[in-house]
């Protein structure tokens, strides 16, 4: 899991295997606009203040639009929070 943070970057791009790339646009980013307003991966909104790894692999975009104010709403709901590592760990290993 990723979790998505204040970019410092108004682009970045990650070069993967086959040819496939990862990248990361920050609209309207600056030492002003550091909060991130709302985001999309591969066009679909996202809530959530983190993705998965298998996100990045499989390549696409994700775009942050970015302003002076923080969004209360954007990931705020307990569904939006990363999962457990240790509940995630306790059922791969069969525990709970």
């Amino acid at each position: 899991m990723y979790e998505i943070g204040s970019p410092i970057f108004a682009k970045t791009a990650i070069r993967l295997d086959g040819g496939k790339e990862f990248t990361i646009i920050a609209n309207h980013v600056s030492a002003r606009n550091k909060y991130i307003e709302s985001a999309q991966l591969n066009g679909k909104p996202l809530n959530k203040a983190w993705f998965k790894h298998s996100d990045i692999i499989n390549g696409g975009t994700l775009v942050l639009e970015m302003g002076d104010q923080p969004n209360p709403h954007r990931g705020s709901e307990p569904a939006d929070a990363p999962p457990s590592m240790s509940r995630e760990s306790a059922a791969v290993a069969g525990v709970e």
